[in-house]
């Protein structure tokens, strides 16, 4: 009976944990407690109910052996007729004994796994109670993982150890460094001061002369001063006042000047400009030709051996009024192989547009991508090259440009300034004018009559003409030359169009693929291999109808795997074809940034381009609105360019090109010209009008602002007035820019 009660009271049990276990997770985590005491009680009754049948076991024990004692003699007799022998019913007990042990195992193994269910609730709670990651926190750690971050933390983490054990040793090895450079300088300066005083030539330059006393000391019989225009009257006289019979100085009147810094150059007092601005030749009346060879004390060398009839032709008509003549062993050119080449940019669009860096300096893309196909062409046939250009930030983009090509093996293209050059020479120069049909700059303004910048931008424009030995490359605007004012130097370089600078319309350079060969431009020998060679720098995808354009223009957006930036001026119907494929790319990841004209301008702001403009928006992208934007640029994970005529959101043209440009480093360069890495966040909301969609980009003195221009009420005035609200751009965001440094 107290067996079939504790089963009852198990059975009741087991029910009761059931129901409560049958609810869901909130009300089990609800119940815990009494799921805790109902799985106590029943492990409880199972006990009882064990103690229970042992006690039943051992009567019925008690009641077999009587039993079997009293009936031992039948079960003799019906041994015989038996089923089981006693071997067999024994190995069946110690089976059911094993069983038993199971249970037991089995029954420890179910509370350890209640346990351990108990602990694995608690922190699913948890978890599901604690804040969740948002889409960017996602992203960035696939970001992370795609760059190994982690294990490259680790290597951080045990490099500074290992730099932490080692900064002892470190330590003692830069002070016996400290000591051995000492004794190393003190030696050299004693060697040095007596090889010097036993010396009968010494070459050195006038910064030395000035800083070394064993230098300055002297005296010298004769002193001879090499590119004496590039150097400022007092180190000129100081070093004369060292020469106790003679002093000779050799220089170019039309050569560059001291470089100087600006408080210097910018100084309005008497004494600076004449002694610090000025140079000997300056000082002694020889601004041009006629006052070299009218002066009694100055010797002209009116003969060079360096480079060809048609550039010492260009150089006299610029500079020197026909003083120089050409050594005999100057030999005459073919007039198929010219001398000067002139790569036209007219007709290049926005590829030859400047972007202004300065009041006078910038840099554009057409100058990089040619020089880097003229670096190619010239370097593959064994020839030295420099690409000479009047911006550093031109040199810079032609450097990333030459980057992207070649190989760290090889030696790199020189690229720079006049200043870095003057001295050298090369048997192919590349002087790249950033010269456009818009604003005159540096060199169409330089002139010998004005004096001054103009002055400085001739000598800066005769320096890279002259250094060429072989031929002379003018990247620019043969429009600009053509229609020069008449005292600059371009205006002397006007009337030798055609002969001897032959022009190469760099339009006719970039010739798309579906053009037939009988109607491709005839660009001669010289003109098809450059055209071969820049087809390795830039593809040409020509677009004649709409359907093509998407085709197209989708299959690079296609292949973006992390970043699109794009330029377009105007949000027309084509926008509606890009929108679907730009939400694309933005669900597998990739970073969408576009940037329109604001609505003030009177194409962008029809109802038809804001309800484009609403759709683009929908699709995700980061829509940045900018005053007075010109841009057409479409940059695809920081190394793939498309410039050209094509407005991707707008235009719709029976024909129009596509270049597409590939390079890590000339993709950045752009990224960095139009300050991207800035403008990676959206829009900031206007503080005092709460509009998201109204606030456009100005470039101002200061730099860039946000400025909202919706529309306010003002009751002080009738026409009607916009918000005005502005604020600076807030800090570039990190990541795989620097510009991605990685926009960097």
């Amino acid at each position: 009976m107290r067996l079939l009660a504790a089963r009852g009271e198990r059975d009741r049990t087991e029910a009761q944990l059931a129901a409560v276990q049958s609810g869901g997770l909130l009300a089990r985590t609800r119940d815990w407690r009494q799921l805790q005491r109902l799985r106590g009680l029943l492990h409880q009754q199972q006990e009882e109910m064990l103690t229970a049948l042992e006690e039943q076991v051992q009567r019925n024990e008690s009641l077999l052996s009587r039993f079997h004692r009293s009936s031992e003699p039948k079960v003799a007799a019906l041994e015989a007729e038996a089923r089981y022998t006693r071997e067999q019913i024994a190995g069946r007990d110690h089976a059911l004994a094993e069983a038993q042990r199971a249970r037991e195992a089995s029954s420890a193994d179910l509370s350890t796994a209640i346990a351990e269910q108990e602990t694995v609730q608690q922190r699913l709670l948890a978890a599901e109670a604690a804040p969740r990651a948002t889409p960017t926190q996602l992203a960035l750690v696939k970001q992370a993982d795609r760059h190994h971050l982690p294990a490259q933390y680790e290597r951080l983490q045990s490099l500074r150890r290992r730099v932490a054990a080692e900064a002892s040793a470190r330590s003692r090895l830069e002070k016996e460094h400290a000591k051995a450079h000492d004794d190393y300088d003190r030696l050299r300066r004693d060697a040095e001061a007596t090889v010097i005083r036993q010396a009968r030539l010494i070459a050195t330059t006038l910064a030395r002369l000035r800083t070394a006393d064993v230098l300055l000391d002297g005296p010298y019989d004769v002193v001879l001063i090499d590119e004496v225009g590039a150097a400022t009257i007092p180190e000129t006289l100081l070093a004369v006042s060292r020469a106790m019979t003679t002093a000779v100085l050799l220089g170019d009147f039309m050569q560059l000047g001291p470089v100087l810094p600006k408080p210097i150059t910018d100084s309005k007092r008497a004494d600076v400009q004449r002694w610090l601005c000025d140079d000997v030749f300056g000082m002694c009346g020889i601004t041009v030709a006629a006052d070299a060879t009218a002066h009694p004390g100055c010797t002209v060398l009116d003969e060079q051996h360096r480079f060809g009839h048609d550039v010492m032709h260009a150089a006299n008509a610029i500079a020197y009024d026909g003083l120089l003549r050409a050594a005999p062993t100057i030999p005459k050119r073919d007039s198929d192989d010219p001398e000067i080449v002139l790569i036209d940019t007219d007709r290049l669009g926005d590829l030859a547009t400047v972007r202004a860096t300065g009041r006078t300096k910038g840099w554009w893309p057409a100058g990089a991508l040619i020089s880097r196909a003229l670096a190619d062409y010239h370097r593959s046939r064994g020839e030295t090259i420099g690409v000479i250009t009047p911006y550093n930030p031109q040199a810079e983009a032609t450097l990333e440009a030459l980057r992207d090509r070649e190989e760290t093996s090889t030696e790199p293209t020189e690229v720079g300034t006049a200043h870095r050059f003057q001295g050298r020479e090369f048997d192919v120069v590349v002087l790249d004018l950033v010269e456009d049909g818009g604003k005159p700059r540096w060199i169409a303004q330089a002139s010998i009559s004005r004096g001054g910048f103009a002055r400085e931008g001739l000598k800066l424009f005769n320096v890279a003409v002259t250094r060429t030995k072989s031929r002379l490359y003018l990247v620019g605007s043969r429009h600009r030359i053509a229609g020069a004012p008449p005292d600059t130097a371009l205006a002397h370089l006007a009337p030798l169009l055609g002969d001897p600078i032959r022009t190469v319309p760099a339009e006719r350079l970039i010739t798309a693929p579906s053009v037939a060969e009988p109607d491709r431009p005839a660009l001669g020998e010289f003109g098809s291999d450059l055209a071969d060679i820049l087809a390795q720098h830039v593809r040409v995808a020509e677009i004649q109808d709409e359907k093509q354009f998407y085709e197209t223009f989708t299959e690079h957006l296609n292949s973006a795997r992390h970043s699109i930036w794009m330029w377009a001026t105007w949000t027309t119907n084509r926008t509606r074809s890009v929108a679907p494929v730009l939400a694309d790319a933005i669900a597998r990841g990739v970073q969408v940034i576009i940037f329109v004209r604001d609505a003030r301008d009177h194409l962008q702001g029809t109802a038809n381009a804001q309800q484009n403009l609403a759709t683009l928006r929908a699709a995700g992208p980061i829509i940045v609105e900018m005053y007075k934007m010109h841009q057409k640029i479409v940059v695809i994970d920081e190394r793939v360019v498309l410039l050209g005529s094509l407005n991707v959101l707008s235009q719709r043209q029976s024909r129009e090109v596509m270049l597409v440009m590939e390079g890590a480093h000339f993709a950045r360069k752009i990224l960095e010209h139009e300050s991207a890495a800035q403008f990676r966040q959206s829009p900031p909301i206007c503080e005092r009008c709460c509009s998201t969609t109204t606030l456009a980009l100005h470039r101002t003195k200061e730099g860039w602002r946000w400025r909202c221009y919706a529309r306010v009420a003002d009751p002080a005035n009738t026409r009607a007035a916009t918000c005005g609200w502005s604020a600076s751009p807030s800090e570039p965001i990190g990541g795989d820019m620097a510009i991605s440094r990685s926009l960097r």
